[in-house]
């Protein structure tokens, strides 16, 4: 054996992948050096000349959170992660692991107070851990102990990671996150570490992997459709069974259930396409995507256009009637057994109803028309949120936004904001979409709106703000603009400026979103009827009309 110096040991311990790897790693060498106790010529020809002598590095001192920070802490993580109120589960569901936001916030913590950026001890609240100072602090810190291999060096992809994962953490608790996505933007170290889009993260490389070479795990996956199929079977027998709420409960895991496992069959037993795709799919009506023949013997057809795929040439799949996947078989069980459960299956040529029908849009003037065709009036308190809190000053453009954020195609932006404008001019709305459109930071549009709420006249303000931006294409994050909003609503001009410019209000707007975020309110359009029913999301006019004869009763909604 060639002599181990410290340097080749050092480097047989870092490269050992966990803490188990690592100690056996340390366990190894030191049964080398106690062995050299042995007489035995064999065992001594393979030992090393010298001993080894290998000592475990120091771990980076530890950092203590106080107690009163790390309860903070634990809330913050709690709001971000537990996903949206159920009114009928009476819980919170579609929550995710709060754990990645925990870790990454006590490494944001602890780094900024070994960067001498902070004194923990002395903080009243972790609100102000996160501001661009500490922020910039933490980031160089990180960096400087990677390049000189020190107790505590993170690699760039778990840096980056970290960072991502603040951005949900500051926006679901009402904090700017502005300064995290510059950063993330900007600094070289970290964008070392950014994974690309189509590269695959390990735990997916090893399930893929898994997939190719093991049989048994290939049979699962194929199968997956079967499984969850047989899931949706059993709450729609159990739905049979019960009444009332709970067939309800088991009718909405019977739609979920089943449709997973129709996307599963479309999956492994047609093609491979990106998610945003295959949920598109149209299976009625001229150049509809998705056939599943005839007659049971027939075979299935998947067409998906060119616009819809990355290198922009359209794909084309076959299911086979005889498949022993029966991935058709699962997707004509869904058209007849699980299709029928959503609401507005038989208007919508989508597979997949559960998919905003075209031109479902303008919930607020949708909600109206609903309560004028039912003389039922409304009472309507608008509440400040951002879906995009961290927009710069100068605005985004529209179409590369939603491109970079949903990937929409110019195409798809093209038809959605036609049919946008054909409902909205139905409505009394007037859209005017330009391909330079932007969006614009909406912070000093929800001061105005407040100012205006407590005057009496919030709702003309924000209607006001509606017919500024989408009408008229202005930049209602301008005090110019905004001032102009208010004295069309009947204030003084002069008034209103000076307010926004001040920026008094900006706290109070700060609390009422933290509020509704802190209540799982994560987008919008949400609506809170009679103080107690919430509604998430565009539900049409015919919805609205439903929702308001169940829940107002002529009484204002």
């Amino acid at each position: 054996m060639r002599d181990i110096d410290p340097d080749i040991a050092f480097c047989l311990y870092r490269a050992a992948p966990t803490k188990a790897a690592k100690d056996a790693v340390v366990e190894a060498l030191d049964l080398i050096d106690q062995s050299r106790v042995i007489t035995d010529r064999r065992i001594q020809r393979i030992l090393p000349t010298q001993p080894i002598g290998f000592v475990r590095p120091e771990r980076a001192e530890k950092v203590a959170i106080p107690e009163p920070l790390m309860q903070e802490l634990e809330t913050w993580v709690d709001l971000a992660s537990r996903g949206l109120w159920s009114i009928t589960d009476n819980a919170f569901v579609g929550g995710v692991s709060p754990k990645p936001y925990l870790n990454a916030a006590k490494k944001i913590l602890t780094t900024a107070e070994r960067a001498g950026a902070l004194k923990l001890a002395g903080l009243n609240t972790i609100a102000s851990a996160f501001d661009e100072r500490v922020l910039v602090a933490v980031v160089q810190m990180l960096r400087d102990l990677h390049k000189n291999d020190e107790a505590g060096a993170i690699t760039p992809r778990t840096a980056w990671g970290y960072f991502d994962c603040l951005i949900p953490l500051l926006e679901r608790n009402g904090e700017d996150a502005f300064s995290v996505r510059t950063i993330l933007k900007t600094d070289s170290w970290l964008k070392i570490g950014r994974r690309n889009r189509t590269e695959m993260s390990p735990h997916l490389r090893s399930f893929c992997r898994k997939v190719v070479t093991d049989m048994n795990a290939r049979i699962r996956f194929l199968s997956l459709h079967i499984q969850l199929r047989k899931k949706a079977i059993l709450h729609l027998k159990a739905a049979q069974m019960t009444t009332g709420r709970q067939a309800e409960r088991h009718l909405e895991k019977a739609r979920r259930f089943g449709t997973c496992a129709a996307f599963a069959a479309l999956e492994t037993d047609a093609i491979p396409a990106r998610v945003s795709s295959v949920l598109k799919t149209t299976f009625r009506g001229s150049g509809a995507w998705l056939c599943l023949g005839h007659r049971k013997t027939d075979d299935g057809r998947l067409m998906i256009p060119a616009a819809y795929v990355k290198n922009g040439k359209p794909l084309f799949a076959t299911m086979s009637a005889t498949s022993r996947l029966r991935g058709l078989e699962t997707l004509r069980w869904y058209e007849k057994a699980i299709r029928p459960l959503f609401g507005d299956h038989q208007d919508n040529d989508h597979f997949f109803p559960a998919v905003q029908k075209p031109g479902q849009a303008l919930p607020y003037c949708q909600l109206t028309a609903a309560a004028a065709a039912r003389r039922i009036a409304l009472d309507v308190v608008w509440h400040p949120f951002e879906l995009n809190p961290g927009m710069a000053e100068d605005g985004e453009n529209l179409r590369e936004h939603l491109a970079a954020k949903y990937g929409t195609t110019p195409e798809d932006s093209r038809k959605a904001r036609d049919r946008l404008t054909t409902l909205g001019a139905s409505l009394g709305f007037t859209f005017d979409y330009a391909d330079d459109m932007r969006m614009w930071n909406i912070f000093r549009a929800h001061q105005l709106i407040d100012w205006a709420d407590e005057k009496g006249k919030g709702h003309d303000v924000n209607l006001a703000l509606f017919a500024a931006f989408l009408s008229e294409r202005r930049n209602i994050s301008d005090i110019e603009v905004l001032a102009d909003v208010a004295a069309s609503a009947g204030f003084g001009r002069e008034e209103a400026f000076t307010l926004l410019d001040r920026g008094n209000r900006g706290d109070r707007v700060r609390e009422k979103e933290h509020f509704w975020t802190s209540r799982g309110i994560t987008g919008v359009p949400a609506m809170v009827f009679q103080r107690q029913h919430i509604v998430v999301g565009a539900q049409g006019e015919d919805t609205y009309g439903q929702i308001l004869d169940q829940v107002a009763g002529g009484q204002p909604a």
